[in-house]
Parts: C-alpha cells; structure tokens; sequence
C-alpha cells in the first residue's frame, strides 16, 4: 500500500533525513524532542526536516511522472 512505498522510499534517503523522518512522524517526536536525541539545535532539526520532507517529496513525485 501506500504507507510501504512511503517507506520504501523513506530508506533510500540518506541516514540523517531518514532517521529525522521516522523520530517526527513515526514516532511522533516533537522537535524539541528529537533536538535532545540528536544533540543538535532545534532550528537545526526544524531545516533538516524540512530538506528532509522536500528531498522525500521530491522522490515520490519522480515515481508519479515515470507512471505517467
């Protein structure tokens, strides 16, 4: 289904945008949250996970043109 593409794709990411990933949104971590986990900065962890999403994005809408 579609939560196993998700994750199909969501490992091919590379390991800092992967694990941010899951910490936010399979294990529902708050930024502060996943600050702590990965000794960075906040605003840090808030521009990772943004790359992180677009870089994901990016990776599922190829797939979508390549059906089409």
């Amino acid at each position: 289904g579609e939560f196993e593409n998700l994750m199909v794709k969501i490992m091919e990411l590379k390991n800092e945008y992967r694990e941010i990933l899951i910490m936010r949104f399979v294990n529902d971590l708050s930024l502060e949250e996943i600050a702590d986990i990965t000794g960075k900065k906040k605003i840090n962890v808030r521009v990772l996970l943004h790359r992180a999403v677009k870089a994901l994005k990016e990776m599922v809408e190829e797939k979508e043109v390549k059906k089409s």
